[in-house]
């Protein structure tokens, strides 16, 4: 039973609620000590009847009376009182079909004092909240205890985790169920967030939903000091469950176990019976004319666990998720982490680039590791490879991760010998489970043997049709101890991690110019190469960024634009990616994106807005600014469909690494999060419907 959650964040707050509900984080405006107030039963009886018969009481501890009346209990003399306002029943849909559900809803008013009221609280209250809580007395590891039929026998067990928690409801004759904004109190958590709550008694555990008590006025505050007869606050308990199909085996009489508790949690739910935009709007008229920030960001959860002790355990969905183009696939991982993340903990190094295997499953680098996720988002605890770049050289740096035909997998970055200073390019190779293939070049990992006075600084790495590899970059030449300027270099290895001899060493490319630069390249369907790169020439101290292009051999191709070079503005950051076609992209001095052919001439009409990065999947432009991604056709037109897609989690935005299209034709972003609570920096990696 899956289902996925939303979350919709305030610009304040950072954290919000999980599974397949939509929620929104509103920011508290005082933040208090969480504690728990005490264990509550809510008891519906008549569940049948159009009016059902709905009570609270406090469950006693350690031998203490229980409280019958219908308020919350005394908790160390500062307990809540609330009367019951409202309550409702309606069904819809066949019995026996999966549209066949009643819908039960319970409203109480709430003062902040005594149970009994003769003793207003001297201090606000804020967030206080129904948890729900699964209890040695409860069926199933559910919340839910004495679930009797009609004729007081005990219903079927397994409708304990059918009981399922929801907004407010009315029915609608023409629109179905329709979510009312004044008794929309139903929320839910990740599980990580579900760690801060205050902490339960022995034998309870916390599941991933509850409700919570609002001021009138839209706010989560109770204020102390309140007048007699003076309900501040509301809450509504909303359940639903299937229609079985004899009557007689429907749901009696039935108890919700809850702990009550203050914590510094402002966040509100978005159920499936609402779509986003009216939940919004719901949220914005409620929350914004009470002082707090609007909610200004959505993050999608697939599922809610209802029952057991982790986020295996039996889960449901409680939204209608998004699953059109440019959302996120809030499904993936679910059984894990539950919002479409896959995390994996306690990196080692800085993140750098992530590629996919034939089997869906994605191998992240770092500068110092290797690590791979399977293709449901688990983190594969058999793959375990270590660079040995960081070994042989110091200040590693990788620069890109591929995958060959075979799964095999090469790293390549560059670093500096430790023995006489220089920095040198490294390209490593592991078979696809990662060990090390030691038949490439002897151990598995190939050092580049330039001068020993020279550094050379990677950029990029690619492989041709015949496994040969191509490595660009900038190299800076000595003459003993004395810099002369920078050059482009262009360098082939052969598939087994030896040098190309055939196609030399290096590259320079100068052209005349005092110092040059190399940064990306891509191989064309002809086998020559195309590189991005960067001159300075002397005496007007201009820079020209342009392309250039080799043939197989490493000859430098004057057929391409009539001199080997192309272009006079290309940026410096020398993002460079190809088509299908052959024509490429590239960025000029503005940031803006330009387009080439094949030949090296300049389609004039092509202009994208200014990015620092950008990629080309399936002929698709894909331009990244900050955390968002935008998609525009391959002649340059932004695509409206997929929208500005931004990349975010736990309040914090991230910027995308690279697009990878999985196996079931879906876009999957791995970025670098860090310092998050109990997993320490990670690589997070997410889906996005294309």
């Amino acid at each position: 039973m899956k289902r996925r959650n939303w979350l919709i964040y305030s610009a304040i707050t950072a954290v919000l609620l999980s599974s397949c509900a939509q929620h929104t984080s509103i920011p508290t405006t005082q933040p208090i000590q969480p504690r728990t107030l005490g264990l509550l039963e809510v008891r519906f009886q008549d569940a049948g009847s159009a009016t059902p018969t709905v009570t609270a009481r406090f469950v006693p501890r350690n031998g203490a009376s229980g409280i019958s009346k219908q308020d919350l209990g005394n908790v160390d003399g500062m307990g809540i009182e609330i009367d019951l306002l409202s309550r409702s029943s309606f069904t819809l849909g066949t019995r026996g079909q999966p549209s066949g559900k009643r819908y039960i809803t319970a409203t109480w008013k709430v003062r902040n004092a005594s149970q009994d009221g003769s003793t207003p609280s001297p201090v606000d209250r804020t967030n206080l909240s129904l948890v729900a809580v699964d209890t040695p007395s409860t069926i199933n590891e559910t919340a839910v205890t004495s679930l009797k039929k009609f004729d007081d026998s005990a219903a079927n067990s397994a409708l304990a985790e059918q009981i399922l928690p929801i907004n407010g409801l009315i029915h609608d004759p023409i629109s179905g169920v329709v979510v009312q904004s004044n008794r929309a109190d139903f929320q839910v958590y990740t599980e990580q967030e579900l760690t801060t709550l205050p902490a339960l008694p022995a034998g309870e555990t916390a599941l991933a939903y509850g409700y919570v008590v609002r001021n009138t006025d839209g706010s989560r505050t109770l204020p102390a000091l309140p007048a007699a007869g003076q309900y501040d606050g509301v809450i509504t308990l909303g359940v639903q469950y299937p229609l079985q199909t004899d009557p007689k085996d429907d749901p009696y009489s039935f108890s919700l176990m809850f702990e009550v508790m203050e914590n510094t949690r402002t966040q509100v739910a978005i159920s499936p019976e609402e779509d986003y935009t009216s939940a919004l709007n719901r949220v914005n008229t409620n929350y914004g004319t009470a002082g707090y920030a609007v909610p200004a960001d959505v993050r999608e959860f697939c599922q809610v666990r209802v029952a057991g002790t982790n986020p295996l355990s039996p889960t449901v969905d409680l939204v209608n998720p998004d699953l059109s183009t440019g959302q996120r696939d809030a499904c993936w991982n679910a059984d894990v982490l539950g919002d479409g993340w896959a995390v994996v903990p306690n990196v080692t190094g800085n993140y750098r680039d992530a590629v996919l295997q034939s089997t869906g499953q994605l191998v992240a680098v770092t500068d110092s590791n290797l690590y791979r996720l399977q293709a449901d988002g688990t983190v594969d605890t058999t793959f375990t490879p270590v660079l040995s770049a960081p070994n042989a050289l110091t200040g590693v740096t990788v620069k890109k991760v591929m995958v060959l035909a075979d799964d095999a997998i090469l790293v390549a970055g560059h670093g500096q010998d430790a023995v006489n200073g220089n920095y040198t390019v490294f390209v490593e190779k592991f078979l696809s489970n990662g060990t090390p293939d030691t038949s490439f070049d002897g151990d598995g990992l190939a050092l580049l043997s330039y001068s020993a006075l020279d550094h050379h600084f990677l950029e990029d790495m690619n492989v041709q049709s015949d496994g040969k590899i191509t490595l660009s970059g900038s190299v800076q030449p000595y003459l003993g101890a004395t810099l002369t300027h920078t050059l482009p270099f262009l360098s082939r290895l052969n598939a087994n991690g030896s040098s190309d001899v055939a196609f030399g060493d290096i590259r320079n490319i100068s052209d005349g110019a005092l110092d040059s630069y190399g940064f990306q390249h891509v191989i064309q369907s002809t086998g020559k190469i195309v590189m991005a790169g960067q001159r300075f020439f002397s005496p007007d101290d201009t820079n020209y960024h342009s392309l250039v292009r080799f043939d197989a051999t490493g000859t430098l191709d004057t057929a391409f634009s009539t001199d080997g070079f192309a272009g006079n503005d290309f940026s410096g950051n020398g993002v460079l990616e190809a088509f299908s076609d052959d024509s490429v992209v590239v960025t000029n001095n503005a940031g803006d994106l330009q387009k080439y052919l094949a030949e090296g001439a300049r389609v004039v009409a092509f202009s994208i807005p200014a990015t620092s990065n950008f990629q080309v999947l399936d002929d698709q432009i894909y331009r990244f600014s900050g955390a968002t991604i935008q998609r525009y056709s391959a002649s340059g037109v932004l695509d409206g469909t997929f929208g500005d897609f931004e990349l975010s989690r736990f309040g914090q935005a991230l910027s995308p690494g690279r697009l990878n299209k999985t196996l079931e034709g879906k876009l999957l972003v791995a970025t670098q999060q860090s310092a998050i609570v109990a997993l320490g920096n990670t690589i997070s990696a997410t889906k996005i419907i294309p």
